[in-house]
């Protein structure tokens, strides 16, 4: 746990009186939601972020299954019009919430949320969901300074910290240290990293220092205080904002006024005026100026500020191969703390010639052999320098040094020990081998790697071809990561947020740990490609946290799934063209690794990635175009009809659209309409919702279906229930009504025979 050492004892008396002027505070929220979601409509929703900043005086609004007090983020929603009604009552008391916003669940006052039970209050500027990948528009750019932190400094040697600690003693500006220690594999302390924190006073004094010399230029912009220093917002004109240049612009902006790197993605969020920052004291968040201008582009703010986006650009790139320090520390550190620093940030690993008293179970693998072999052993035996950490967070090796580790150290139930980065991707120590030697390619790192264990590698020409695909796609992964492959292809970009490149990884990945030999190959086009298998368990194993909870919904995966597929980056078998032979070495492979019988396998090939890339961006511009939505039109009969059937079959190559388990809700509602149509003349597809009762098999029980189920068969299959029977779907029209004697409602639509006009 961090410790905290005090340099001086500091008592603070003085108490925000503002935090109690209620109608002051109202009028402070009422500006910022007028200003943030001037161009939203009165029924539009409102994203507010509650994040826990004080346990000690929290509530929880949930408990866990335990009876315990749950203290986690919540996202809530509030109506537009419902916000702006209780602000205009002139007391920031009266705005409500709640915790279940679709059930209307557990009012709450946001005001006493905030002050009384410890949660800090956010708005989600950018607008379309809790996540980047949801946000669909920009309402503006922003940027956040902290001036909190005095200097971040880390150390291996104890006498240093001791040096520091006497230095930050004798600086008045200095409230407190906060040291946190990490630990290598034997439990010792390999690193000390201090944080300095600046007093109450130092920070205000360097508040007004920033806005003196910044009020002129900054005069249009809306500028919020926070505890730790000024936000800044630069507002948008309606569908002005640019979601592709949103993080670029960040970064320079950042860059530009000395803010923090770290606010620069879509989804993120910003303290709201008129709450209070409850992390030590309160400290009142106020609006000190509104916006006077909206620009029509960011090519508009681009020009005024002399934005510097190449710079950005370079930001993106170091983001993933070292750490990004805040701009303000490079002001605040003398020039022996930023040499130490330097000369941190470029140490590399050393790798071990030959791990000694190394045991292999044979002397010589195949590269599949090899590959899982060294992937059980503990990285640490590589390397001869390195200090990983029994903790679960620690540093990752890509961001040497980094001030906010992004890595996690885990060992998976086959004994492998893995680092996993969020940010960059790293997983092992092949990629740790690769980034370090970047010439190498992914078979002879392999190789290498296994030489230092006293294994040579055997392959076939199939094996060494196969594996020369993984390799490239393996480098095609980090590029995705680090946005170059975005920059070449911009509209496929905007289709591969890391969510899924993350899944186009685990195919690759899920390829690479199979056979590959002539028995797990199949001739496709004039070649033959090795052939691999995933079955759903695969699928949801992968994506499971340790606590059994899907990392992402099955909705996510599956549609993921059928974009990569459109796109050409995996390529299913049909299933009336794999040999029995392959099934059977599936069916084999699954028991010789202790799993049950799959009811569902799918095989597929692997391309190399550069080999379709162009081809993937042409389809990515089609649906672009077409307007279609992912997590909705992901289905055979809307592909068909917003692609055409060629496209539609590279999706799905099966001829079944359906899944099994829906087949006898398909004959219920064919079996439905037709009654109908021939009761009355003519049917609907809202007839067809209306079906109560239906109960289908699922496993070894049966559930009820319900709307949402009806709806994906009618998606699916409602094109082919129409053709089958001859019926047309058309919209309503007076005479129609008169013919029929329905009740007229414009622009519904209603099903007629094909040979009735």
């Amino acid at each position: 746990m961090p410790q905290k050492i005090m340099c001086k004892q500091k008592v603070t008396t003085l108490r925000n009186q503002k935090l109690f002027d209620y109608a002051f505070r109202a009028q402070q929220l009422l500006s910022k939601i007028e200003d943030m979601y001037k161009y939203q409509s009165d029924d539009s929703l409102i994203r507010l972020r509650l994040v826990p900043e004080n346990q000690e005086k929290q509530r929880s609004l949930t408990k866990n299954q335990s009876g315990k007090k749950k203290f986690s983020t919540y996202t809530t929603y509030v109506k537009k019009k419902d916000i702006i009604s209780a602000l205009e009552t002139g007391d920031i008391r009266n705005v409500r919430a709640f915790s279940d916003f679709n059930q209307q669940k557990q009012s709450f006052s946001l005001s006493k949320l905030n002050y009384v039970d410890g949660y800090a209050i956010h708005l989600l500027p950018n607008l379309g969901g809790d996540h980047d990948a949801d946000i669909n528009e920009i309402t503006a750019q922003w940027f956040e300074i902290d001036f909190k932190i005095f200097e971040e400094y880390q150390t291996s040697d104890y006498n240093q910290v001791t040096e520091k600690m006497a230095y930050y003693e004798h600086l008045p500006i200095i409230k407190e240290v906060v040291m946190t220690t990490q630990k290598n594999m034997k439990g010792e302390i390999s690193s000390y990293r201090l944080k300095a924190i600046r007093t109450t006073e130092a920070i205000q004094a360097e508040k007004e220092k920033w806005w003196g010399d910044h009020r002129e230029l900054l005069q249009d912009e809306e500028v919020i205080n926070s505890a730790g220093g000024p936000h800044v917002y630069f507002y948008y004109d309606k569908n002005a904002g640019d979601i592709e240049q949103f993080t670029l612009i960040q970064l320079a902006l950042a860059e530009r006024f000395g803010g923090d790197v770290k606010v620069s993605n879509l989804s993120r969020p910003m303290r709201a005026p008129g709450f209070a920052n409850m992390k030590q004291q309160p400290y009142y968040v106020e609006l000190i100026q509104r916006s006077s201008k909206r620009y029509i582009s960011g090519q508009e703010l681009i020009e005024k500020y002399n934005l510097n986006l190449d710079k950005a650009r370079k930001l993106v790139m170091e983001r993933h191969n070292n750490a990004i320090k805040p701009v303000q520390y490079k002001k605040n550190r003398d020039s022996n703390d930023e040499q130490t620093i330097s000369q941190s940030s470029d140490k590399q690993f050393h790798f071990v010639d030959r791990i000694n008293d190394m045991s292999p179970p044979k002397n010589e693998m195949t590269l599949l052999e090899a590959k899982e072999y060294i992937k059980t052993l503990d990285i640490q035996l590589f390397l001869t320098n390195n200090d990983l950490s029994n903790e679960v967070h620690h540093s990752c090796y890509f961001h040497r040094p980094d001030h906010n580790p992004s890595a996690i150290l885990y060992k998976r139930k086959t004994g492998e020990k893995i680092i996993s980065c969020f940010a960059c991707g790293v997983r092992d120590i092949i990629d740790i081998f690769l980034n370090e030697f970047p010439d190498c390619s992914y078979i002879d790192s392999i190789k290498q790697l296994a030489e230092k264990c006293g294994i040579k590698v055997t392959s076939t020409t199939l094996e060494t071809d196969s594996y020369h695909t993984l390799g490239l796609n393996h480098k095609f992964y980090f590029e995705l990561l680090k946005g170059s492959i975005h920059e070449k292809y911009p509209v496929l970009g905007k289709y591969l947020p890391k969510h899924r490149i993350r899944i186009l990884d685990f195919f690759n990945s899920h390829a690479g740990s199979q056979p590959i030999v002539e028995d797990w190959s199949i001739l496709w086009g004039n070649k033959s490609y090795p052939v691999f298998y995933l079955s759903q368990e695969d699928t949801r194993l992968h994506f499971t946290d340790e606590k059994d909870n899907l990392i992402y919904h099955r909705s996510v995966i599956e549609s993921s799934t059928v974009l990569l597929r459109l796109f050409g980056f995996i390529i299913k078998v049909p299933e009336d063209q794999v040999p029995k032979t392959l099934i059977e070495n599936a069916r084999r492979h699954l028991d010789e690794h202790g799993k049950k019988h799959y009811k569902t396998i799918s095989f597929y090939i692997r391309p190399c990635y550069y080999d379709v890339l162009s081809e993937a961006n042409r389809i990515a511009q089609l649906l672009d175009d077409s307007g279609i939505k992912v997590y909705k039109n992901m289905h055979k009969s809307h592909l068909e009809v917003l692609l055409g059937k060629e496209l539609a079959d590279k999706a799905f190559p099966d001829d079944r659209k359906l899944p099994a388990y829906f087949s006898k809700v398909e004959v219920e509602l064919e079996q439905k309409l037709q009654a109908e149509m021939t009761e009355s003349g003519f049917t609907s597809k809202d007839s067809a919702m209306s079906i109560k009762g239906l109960r289908i098999s699922a496993g070894t029980g049966r559930i009820r279906v319900n709307k949402s189920h009806i709806q994906i068969v009618l998606d699916i299959v409602w094109n082919e229930i129409l053709e089958r029977n001859q019926w047309k779907e058309v919209i309503q029209s007076k005479a129609l009504a008169e013919q029929y004697g329905f009740q007229y409602r414009k622009g519904k639509r209603i099903v007629i025979p094909k040979v009735e006009e």
